[in-house]
């Protein structure tokens, strides 16, 4: 794998709106601040916790803070001409009465943003999830559990909305409860530093809540 110390197009753009979006109570981290630039060689080697090897997965989707609450939260960025309809369905599952159905396993939408200089782009603020293959399953309850919710996607087609892409990324869980220390953006199974594997307790000692995306 080649790290990636140095920026590449797609977050360009995160750069380019750091200080708007922190002006809108959204800090990036210091990869995609202003005049930011890697402080070490590119090496084939990656050091998880080094801010220079810390892009995300899927550029169109980066990692900040609530400047409000000291929360972390998901932003991502959607392109209309690329998907007419994501920011509406998930505002759609995101408002009452939908919000707060118990079947409902969307990814809850908490904010959106509008950068006035892309008219094409939305901004979707979503909650800090954790990936599912973070933690493994050990028991045949604890995969029942995770089936059982899963079919909560149901609610969406009952709800008039195919989704047509769910696979493995597209399912995530709350982690808070069962990773106490917190996890890294880039690497799910580490401490936020990126320096020691996190300490997490079982499914079934803390039963998570697993979520699907909209689109």
């Amino acid at each position: 794998m080649i790290a990636l110390a140095t920026l590449k197009d797609p977050e360009l753009f995160w750069q380019d709106h750091a200080a708007w979006l922190e002006s809108n109570g959204y800090k990036l981290r210091a990869r995609y601040q202003p005049g930011w630039e890697p402080n070490i060689p590119v090496s084939r080697l990656i050091p998880s916790s080094n801010e220079d090897f810390f892009s995300m997965a899927r550029m169109a989707i980066v990692d900040a803070v609530r400047m409000e609450d000291g929360k972390r939260v998901l932003l991502k960025r959607v392109l209309r001409s690329d998907h007419p309809h994501e920011v509406a369905i998930t505002k759609y599952f995101s408002t009452t009465p939908l919000s707060n159905d118990t079947r409902n396993h969307c990814v809850q939408l908490q904010d959106m943003l509008y950068p006035a200089n892309r008219p094409d782009t939305t901004i979707l603020v979503f909650p800090f999830l954790q990936q599912l293959t973070a933690l493994r399953f050990d028991t045949i309850a604890e995969i029942l559990d995770f089936i059982r919710q899963i079919f909560g996607l149901q609610f969406m087609h009952r709800n008039h909305v195919a989704h047509r892409d769910i696979d493995v990324c597209n399912i995530m869980m709350d982690g808070e409860d069962f990773f106490p220390e917190g996890w890294n953006q880039r690497f799910p199974s580490l401490t936020p530093d990126g320096t020691r594997r996190a300490k997490a307790f079982t499914r079934t000692q803390r039963p998570p809540k697993y979520y699907s995306t909209t689109c």
